[in-house]
């Protein structure tokens, strides 16, 4: 089982931004002929579960972030409209990235780290102030 998340995983980073979750679900359909209407829906309720339990755990410290994209994977691999949406998110993704790369560039490394502890401050305040908020 392992072996096969491992191939998956490398499968799902060598596609490009942008379609790598439809290629996910490419993937899915096509094994599909092996799997029951009751493993669709077990993806399915699971998927929501785990994302559930990923955004509860967001605030908190741990792996908030990696449940919720396990999540969200576990739904790409069924619905084509979640996968479409992902895709997009990734592609928003990697042009923040590749943004970010080029001002890093310009900045140098100091003025870079020093943006990124102010980003991650602002960050870290919306969500407690949310979290507060929200309670």
């Amino acid at each position: 089982m392992i072996q096969t998340l491992k191939k998956q995983w490398h499968l799902f980073l060598r596609s490009p931004p942008g379609h790598r979750f439809q290629e996910v679900h490419k993937r899915r359909k096509a094994k599909q002929g092996d799997s029951s209407e009751g493993r669709k829906h077990g993806l399915v309720i699971g998927g929501i579960a785990i994302c559930l339990l990923g955004v509860v755990a967001l605030p908190l410290p741990g792996p908030g972030t990696l449940v919720l994209a396990g999540g969200l994977m576990m739904l790409a691999a069924e619905s084509i409209v979640v996968a479409r949406a992902l895709d997009r998110a990734d592609q928003v993704r990697a042009r923040l990235m590749s943004k970010m790369r080029q001002i890093c560039k310009k900045l140098g490394t100091a003025k870079c780290v020093l943006l990124a502890a102010c980003a991650a401050a602002l960050l870290i305040g919306a969500a407690v102030g949310l979290w507060v908020w929200l309670t």
